[in-house]
C-alpha cells in the first residue's frame, strides 16, 4: 500500500511523493490528518526565503490516531483526535514542518520520541471541521495576548503588522477579548483587499503601512507577524507608534545583527528574546527593556506553543466555530492543494474562485 505527501520539488515547486506505509515502530502511532492549515512559515519554505528544507511540509494540522501500538498518553493525547504542537518540548531546533517532516500527507507515523517530546495534544471537542486546523495558531494568539499583557478587563489598541493566516487569527482573537486591532499590511494593494475581504469582523481596522506614522496613530501593544527579511523594517514601524511604556511582541523570527534596532537593543538582543520563551514557558529575562523614539517600551516574543495553550485553544474555537469558520477563505481538497499553494506562494494577494486567500485549509 502506498500513501501521497506534498513535497518540495524545485525552487517554487510543490508535487507529490509516494511513499510505502511502512509497519508500526515500537513505541510509535500512526495519523491521519483530517484538515491542516497553510501557514506563512510554509509559504517561506516554498519561496526559499527560510533555510528549512522539510522532506515534508507542513505543521498545523488536526488529525485520526489509526493505529497504535499501545496506549499513549504524552502530551495529554490519550484520544483519538490530536493536534500536533510543531516545537519540541525538548530541542527547540525540532519542529514539525521545518526541521523534521510534516503532515501534509494522507498518513504520517509519529515516533515514541517524538510522542516524549509533547508533539502530540488532544482535541477534546466532539466536533471537527476546517477551524479545527487553526488550533496552533489561535493558541500562538493567546500565548502573544499574555505576553503583550492584554487582559480582557481592560481594552486596549494593538497594532499588528502582517496578514498572513496567524495575523489575521490574532485580530480575531483580540477583537474577541474586546480590544480594537489596527492591522497593517506591508502592501497596499493588499490592504484594499484585507478590507473588503474581513468586513464581517468588527473591531479590526485596516491601515496600510505608509499611513501608519502620517495618521497619527498611536497604539498601546504592537506584534510583528511578517517575513523575516520584512521583520526589521516592521519592527522599526510599530516602535515609531508604539505608547510610552508599551509591549513590542516579536512572533516573526528577526535576522540577528549587531546594529542596533532602537535605543540600547540590537537586532541581536531581539532574535534572541524570542528563544527565551518556548513552548508557553517564559523564562527569567523574558522581556526586554528599550528605548524608543517615543519613550520607554518593553520587547518580547515566542516560539511555540503549550499544551495548555493548545488545550484552550480548542475550547476557543469550539465556543466560536462559526466565528474561527469565517476566517477560513478556502478549504482545498488534499489532491488539488499541490497547485494552489504553490499559486498562492506566488502571489499573497491572488485571488481563487473570486476571494483573496485569507486562510487556506486542506482537506484530507
Amino acid at each position: 500500500m502506498m500513501h501521497a505527501a506534498i513535497t518540495l520539488t524545485g525552487p517554487g515547486r510543490l508535487g507529490y511523493s509516494r511513499d510505502p506505509v511502512l509497519p508500526l515502530p515500537e513505541g510509535a502511532l500512526r495519523i491521519m490528518p483530517r484538515f491542516a492549515g497553510v501557514c506563512g512559515t510554509d509559504l517561506d519554505i516554498i519561496r526559499r526565503t527560510r533555510s528549512d528544507m522539510p522532506s515534508v511540509l507542513g505543521h498545523e494540522v488536526v488529525a485520526e490516531v489509526t493505529e497504535c501500538c499501545a496506549q499513549f498518553s504524552a502530551g495529554g493525547a490519550g484520544g483519538r483526535i490530536v493536534v500536533v504542537n510543531p516545537v519540541s518540548d525538548a530541542d527547540q531546533t525540532r519542529n514539525f514542518g521545518h526541521s523534521i517532516p510534516g503532515i501534509w500527507a494522507q498518513q504520517r507515523v509519529v515516533t515514541q520520541q517524538e510522542i516524549a517530546d509533547g508533539h502530540l495534544s488532544a482535541w477534546h471537542s466532539a466536533e471537527i471541521g476546517p477551524e479545527s486546523a487553526l488550533a496552533e495558531p489561535v493558541a500562538a494568539a493567546l500565548y502573544a495576548q499574555g505576553l503583550m499583557g492584554l487582559d480582557a478587563g481592560h481594552a486596549a489598541r494593538v497594532l499588528i503588522l502582517g496578514s498572513g493566516g496567524i495575523a489575521l487569527t490574532l485580530a480575531l482573537v483580540l477583537t474577541g477579548k474586546g480590544h480594537s486591532v489596527l492591522l497593517s499590511p506591508s502592501d497596499t494593494d493588499h490592504a484594499a483587499q484585507l478590507a473588503q475581504g474581513l468586513d464581517s469582523f468588527p473591531g479590526v481596522q485596516i491601515v496600510p503601512r505608509t499611513a501608519l506614522t502620517q495618521c497619527g496613530f498611536r497604539v498601546d501593544a504592537a506584534a510583528v507577524m511578517v517575513s523575516r527579511g520584512g521583520c526589521r523594517a516592521a519592527i522599526g514601524q510599530a516602535l515609531a507608534v508604539l505608547e510610552p511604556g508599551g509591549v513590542l511582541d516579536l512572533v516573526s523570527s528577526v535576522a540577528p545583527g549587531v546594529s542596533p534596532a532602537c535605543g540600547r537593543l540590537s537586532f541581536d538582543d531581539l532574535a534572541g528574546i524570542r528563544w527565551r520563551n518556548t513552548r508557553g514557558t517564559p523564562t527569567a529575562g523574558a522581556y526586554l527593556d528599550g528605548q524608543g523614539p517615543n519613550g520607554p517600551y518593553r520587547v518580547t516574543g515566542q516560539r511555540g506553543t503549550s499544551a495548555d495553550q493548545i488545550a484552550a485553544a480548542v475550547m476557543l474555537i469550539d465556543a466560536y466555530s462559526t466565528r474561527f469558520r469565517r476566517l477560513v477563505s478556502h478549504v482545498v481538497p488534499f489532491e488539488e492543494a499541490a497547485a494552489f499553494v504553490e499559486a498562492v506562494a506566488r502571489n499573497r494577494a491572488l485571488r481563487i474562485d473570486g476571494r483573496i486567500v485569507t486562510k487556506a485549509v486542506i482537506a484530507f
